[in-house]
């Protein structure tokens, strides 16, 4: 089992320094579209409040970072393995003008606490807490002005080889957490009431 230690914190800072350097080139065309969109806005016109999102295992990219192609649980939901690199990640098309919670659900296992787990929203670190049952991490995703693009990441405290574990085991994949959905609700009075009037979800399918 490999887990991460302080000498890694160097390696680590460099890699989110990466990211986010790639991400600031893709923040200023965003702000660029996004300011002519808003100065173009009629007067008196209202924007349409942005709805809950539902990320599940079947929509999120092969090609997303950090994840494993989708298997099936015992009970035929649908999971992909975390593992694939250090962090797994979500780039999402969202309002950014105001706050959204996220609530993250994994299967925990003995090898990858999931209380451990970090989070980072445009690849700055964000508070994120477990909650009891222990299937859900919880947090909120500050606002972005003149962004319509989310990343959210999560960097894996450890990973595991099951045939390290297990000599049995044709298992050689190095796997981190089970993923099974990631729901973003916006925050805010005029949302709140949207989401309740609508009383519906967007699922996302990002494989296009």
């Amino acid at each position: 089992m490999s887990v991460r230690s302080a000498s890694e914190s160097l390696e680590l800072r460099v890699s989110l320094l990466e990211r986010s350097l790639t991400s600031a080139n893709a923040q200023i065309a965003e702000l660029t579209q996004a300011l002519a969109e808003y100065t173009n806005l009629a007067p008196g016109q209202e924007r349409t409040p942005p709805e809950p999102i539902m990320i599940d295992a079947d929509s999120v990219s092969p090609f997303a970072a950090g994840f494993y192609r989708p298997e099936l649980d015992n009970t035929g939901r649908a999971f992909r393995w975390t593992g694939r690199g250090d962090f797994f990640e979500f780039r999402i098309g969202v309002d950014r003008t105001q706050e959204w919670s996220f609530r993250l659900e994994v299967q925990p296992n003995p090898h990858v606490p999931a209380n451990a787990l970090r989070a980072y929203a445009d690849f700055a670190p964000i508070p994120a807490e477990e909650e009891a049952s222990g299937r859900f991490v919880t947090g909120v995703i500050p606002p972005r002005p003149f962004s319509k693009l989310l990343t959210l990441s999560f960097l894996l405290p450890a990973t595991f080889v099951p045939r390290e574990l297990d000599p049995a085991s044709q298992d050689d994949r190095r796997l981190g957490i089970a993923f099974f959905a990631l729901q973003l609700d916006p925050l805010g009075a005029a949302a709140s009431e949207s989401a309740s009037e609508e009383g519906e979800l967007v699922t996302l399918d990002l494989r296009a």
